[in-house]
């Protein structure tokens, strides 16, 4: 018996589109899955006020050439609704919206003993596949705030990961914003001149960055004058830097510590306006506390000065940051902190007046309760595992992804898990996820994927899985870096599990980790185990 599709891919962002693509200009049968009604993933569903990406272009498309000439991006880096446009241009040259199912999700999907995949839909169809591929990435599942009355106000609802298609007007209203982090920062800035008030409810202070230092309003007139065959060049150079992005770091031997020159730097990179504050610094300010400080100082001397009322400053921008600059990665957005200067902004620090609950008419913090219209919950997402462990999958002998990630996430290279054999994932846990760019991490994930496939077909292999003990190296591999940097003084929410356990990443950049992964290909496939059907009983 064959199965009804050589593979099949969850999601239809860059991840699954680029997957699906790659897949069936290689001959194989394949099918996508989508839960919303259109091509865009995460950037379908992102449409808050000043959503837009924080990796440069041209840096953030699909590195294809064929996708090189025919588009140009307005600004250099790039607001929602023309990333959602940029998805309608890549279906316009490669038709891959007839190969997805939109509007429909995985109800569950299990490993059977002809060794292929029953994927069962919400509609109540059920495919089979040889290969299961999710590509839902780690920002799929919004976190949801769990305070107390949350189900009773009264007023208007959002989260900025749900945000509905329709437009919201905000326009002269009392507002609040839950969260501070990418979404919130974006929202803040987008909605200060227009609303009526705005409080702002700050669990721990962000690193902000302002991001349009090369013309005004974003745009980028270097984009516009690319070749096509300059931005091919930008794809290929992309995996061979730390971050996917032009920058390089600095040599940490040649300037020590505590020097003024290092100050001096830090404020020329600040000037930059992007994330080469972190990613062309000194790499020792990932690792060395002494450095990391030293880069906050300069970060917080240039960024306090812009707050004029000093409770809002030290809220904001506090002396000492209870974590490590960098960890986190910097949000990059124009006028943030220049918002608060506004008589009609404000902040709550909620670490101090701690939000207790929701209202009818609004949101009790301390002894205080505040009146909004507009409720907006910036409170990002579920863990990374998040987006595989809501798809129901089971593998060999009815073992559940649930269990097998309880407490901790188990894979070999950030893309398969044991137990789950012809199953690959892309853009998830123990991956290179963090201050790194997005369509680069995943095009190195779905070349790998592909060559692994095609070598498997070429050796007439059905069958793989990685095995327990590589993917428990990998794993004591993450652990030894994470615990070798800064990066565990902090809680960073990628590096949580479902559990709330600590979940290191890969942190040594893409151009290691495609090098690394690189190694673990054909001939030998190193890492995992060829299976085998059963054979039938005689009669």
């Amino acid at each position: 018996m064959s199965p009804d599709f050589d593979a099949i891919v969850v999601g239809a962002g860059f991840a699954g589109i680029r997957m699906l693509y790659l897949l069936r200009e290689n001959g194989f049968n394949v099918r996508g899955i989508e839960r919303y009604n259109g091509l865009g993933g995460v950037w379908y569903a992102n449409r808050y006020p000043g959503a837009r990406c924080d990796s440069p272009q041209p840096f953030y498309q699909i590195q294809d050439e064929t996708l090189a000439s025919g588009w140009t991006f307005s600004e250099r880096y790039t607001e929602h609704s023309e990333i959602r446009a940029y998805f309608q241009y890549v279906n316009s040259k490669w038709n891959v919206s007839k190969d997805f199912d939109f509007g429909t999700t995985v109800v569950q999907a299990s490993f059977n003993e002809d060794l292929f995949w029953s994927i069962s839909l919400s509609d109540g169809r059920c495919l089979t596949a040889r290969w299961f591929i999710p590509a839902v990435g780690f920002a799929s599942t919004p976190s949801m705030p769990t305070i107390k009355g949350i189900d009773q106000f009264q007023g208007e609802l959002y989260h900025t990961g749900r945000w509905p298609l329709s437009e919201v007007s905000l326009k002269d209203k009392r507002v609040a914003v839950l969260g501070t982090g990418a979404s919130g920062a974006q929202v803040v800035a987008s909605i200060a001149p227009i609303v009526k008030s705005l409080t702002v409810y700050q669990r721990t202070p962000a690193v902000v960055i302002p991001n349009s230092p090369e013309s005004d309003k974003f745009s980028n007139p270097h984009i516009a004058s690319l070749t096509p065959e300059e931005t091919c060049a930008v794809f290929r150079r992309s995996p061979k830097s730390f971050s996917g992005l032009d920058y390089f770091f600095k040599d940490s031997e040649s300037v020590p510590i505590g020097s003024p020159l290092r100050d001096l730097l830090n404020r020329q990179l600040y000037k930059a306006g992007s994330l080469s504050l972190i990613l062309e610094n000194f790499p020792d300010v990932l690792a060395n506390k002494a450095a990391n400080e030293q880069l906050y100082s300069s970060w917080a001397n240039i960024t306090r000065a812009k707050i004029r009322d000093p409770i809002k400053r030290d809220i904001l921008v506090p002396r000492i940051l209870p974590y490590p600059i960098g960890v986190k990665r910097p949000l990059l957005v124009d006028n943030y902190y220049e918002s608060f200067n506004q008589p009609n902004v404000d902040v709550v620090d909620t670490r101090k007046e701690m939000l207790t609950r929701i209202t009818s008419k609004g949101i009790q913090s301390g002894s205080t309760e505040r009146e909004f219209d507009v409720i907006i919950c910036a409170t990002g997402f579920e863990p990374l595992s998040a987006g595989l462990l809501k798809l129901n999958i089971t593998g060999k002998h009815g073992v559940h992804l649930t269990d097998v990630w309880n407490p901790r996430v188990i894979s070999y290279l950030g893309m398969a898990i044991p137990e789950f054999p012809n199953m690959f994932y892309l853009w998830g846990p123990q991956g290179p996820t963090v201050k790194v760019n997005v369509p680069t991490t995943i095009e190195c994930q779905a070349q790998w994927i592909l060559s692994v496939l095609k070598s498997l077909r070429e050796s007439h292999i059905d069958c793989c899985e990685a095995t327990r003990s590589a993917s428990q190296g990998w794993v004591e591999k993450l652990h030894q870096q994470w615990d070798d940097s800064l990066y565990k003084k902090a809680d960073v929410w990628e590096a949580r599990s479902s559990a709330d356990e600590p979940e290191p990443l890969w942190i040594q950049g893409i151009n290691k980790y495609h090098d690394y992964i690189q190694k673990c290909r054909a001939p030998d496939f190193r890492g995992f185990v060829e299976l085998r059907p059963k054979p039938s009983a005689s009669l």
